[in-house]
C-alpha cells in the first residue's frame, strides 16, 4: 500500500477526523487482510460482513455493487478507496452528528481547562 491509512481515508472524501485516527488505521488494516484472504481463497466477501465498528457506519447505506467495486479490481489500493468510500457512506444526518459531537468534546476539553485553573 502507498499511502497512509488516513491519506485512504482522504482521498476517499472523508476526514480522517469523523472517527479517529487509530479507528482509521484499524478500518485500513482490518480491509487488508480481508482484501488478502479474499485474494488467497479466490473468493469476494460481501461488503456488508463487517465487525461492530463499522456497523454503526453503513446503518444508512444503500451499496450497490458498483458503488464497492468490481470483483476483479486489479488494483489494491483502488480498491481500498472504493471499500473505504462504501464503507464510509455517511449520510448527511449522521455526518452532521459526527460533526456536533466533535465541537461538542472541543468545547468540554476547553470547559475543563477554565475549571482546572
Amino acid at each position: 500500500m502507498r499511502g497512509s491509512p488516513a491519506a485512504i481515508f482522504r482521498e476517499a472524501g472523508l476526514d480522517p477526523k469523523l472517527i479517529g485516527y487509530k479507528r482509521v488505521e484499524r478500518c485500513i488494516a482490518r480491509w487488508k487482510r480481508r482484501q488478502d484472504k479474499e485474494a488467497k481463497s479466490g473468493k469476494r466477501t460481501s461488503p456488508y460482513a463487517l465487525d461492530a465498528d463499522d456497523l454503526w457506519i453503513l446503518e444508512h447505506g444503500n451499496l450497490t455493487q458498483s458503488e464497492w467495486g468490481s470483483p476483479n479490481a486489479g488494483d489494491s489500493e483502488e480498491g481500498l478507496s472504493q471499500l473505504a468510500r462504501a464503507q464510509l457512506a455517511i449520510n448527511e444526518r449522521d455526518l452532521l452528528i459526527a460533526r456536533q459531537a466533535l465541537r461538542i468534546d472541543e468545547l468540554e476539553r476547553v470547559l475543563r481547562q477554565f475549571v482546572e485553573r
